[in-house]
């Protein structure tokens, strides 16, 4: 059955209850077709790989693959390939959507059409007094940095050739921001979803988390 929404989620040292919380979240949604959206999650090698336990029961159609250690550039190219729904949203195994509605508006511009539909996101960050407790913040990025929050339309994507770049070994972070770039670049149809609904949550193993200055480092 031909889906309208693909969820593409690669994971590679995310543990079961951080996807299992990211499934949970999708789960959680109001006023849209489960049978409309499937989600796609891909283990980029890591040999600790799920049971398949963890995506049984849900109101949706759950895929899991375990491909090769190509990096999150190709596994996210990968499951783009795979993804059946007319639009796709990436997402972080280790995030989730800290809103029941988060989806609602994105089946409801579906419905007119769209190249993209970016938002803002919401950042989980430990208090640097007490690292137990965390704060939430808006990250004000007008929607055009990070993955974060955004659906495409997988034709647009196709057709653009734009994808995620493998050809750069040494970035470990800031990998998806040719991606908004070249989706601004070749289109005039992207949309601006005000409501942020996605939270980039707090994993001390990501590699953007271990280094508080990581963005003032790495551009």
């Amino acid at each position: 059955m031909k889906k309208k929404l693909s969820i593409l989620i690669p994971t590679y040292n995310e543990t079961e209850a951080m996807v299992k919380r990211l499934l949970d979240s999708i789960a959680l949604q109001q006023r849209v077709a489960f049978n409309h959206i499937e989600v796609l999650v891909m283990h980029d090698g890591n040999e600790n790989t799920f049971k398949d336990e963890l995506f049984k029961g849900y109101p949706f159609d759950v895929n899991y693959y375990i491909g090769e250690h190509r990096g999150v550039s190709a596994t996210r190219n990968k499951l783009l390939t795979l993804a059946k729904g007319e639009y796709i949203q990436w997402c972080d195994a280790d995030d989730f959507f800290h809103s029941a509605w988060a989806l609602f508006p994105v089946f409801r511009e579906m419905k007119i059409g769209f190249d993209a539909l970016v938002g803002n996101f919401l950042q989980e960050s430990p208090l640097p007094t007490n690292p137990n407790e965390f704060v939430i913040m808006e990250m004000q990025m007008n929607g055009m940095q990070f993955v974060h929050n955004k659906v495409y339309c997988k034709k647009f994507l196709i057709d653009n050739e734009i994808c995620f770049r493998e050809n750069y070994p040494l970035m470990d972070c800031h990998e998806d921001h040719v991606i908004m770039a070249l989706a601004r670049a070749y289109s005039q149809n992207i949309k601006f979803q005000p409501m942020p609904t996605y939270t980039w949550a707090w994993n001390e193993n990501s590699v953007c988390r271990k280094d508080p200055y990581y963005l003032q480092h790495t551009t």
